[in-house]
């Protein structure tokens, strides 16, 4: 906060009232001459003749599995209840 007045019978440790506009206006001026500058370099352009893709579409992604096991150590596939021993043979039909 400056201090400080140009008249003699004020107060010198009253802080001044006035906004000091000229850092905005240098700052304006040179946000102005970047803008001037850079705009013609957004213009240019390069031409390009670019190959067409080949690729095949993707295929569908596999189904989720939700394989989980209960608080008494019950397994379930996908919510339903499933046996331990079927577990395995479960897995080896979904990989496949």
């Amino acid at each position: 906060m400056a201090f400080g007045s140009f008249r003699p019978s004020a107060d010198p440790y009253r802080p001044m009232a006035e906004i000091n506009v000229t850092p905005l206006v240098d700052v304006t001026l040179v946000l102005l001459v970047v803008f001037i500058i850079t705009a013609p370099l957004l213009t240019y352009a390069i031409k390009l003749d670019l190959p067409a893709a080949q690729a095949a579409p993707a295929g569908a992604p596999p189904a989720a599995i939700d394989v989980s096991i209960d608080a008494a150590g019950r397994l379930y596939w996908n919510g339903t209840a499933l046996e331990a021993d079927a577990l395995e043979a479960r897995l080896k039909q979904a990989g496949q």
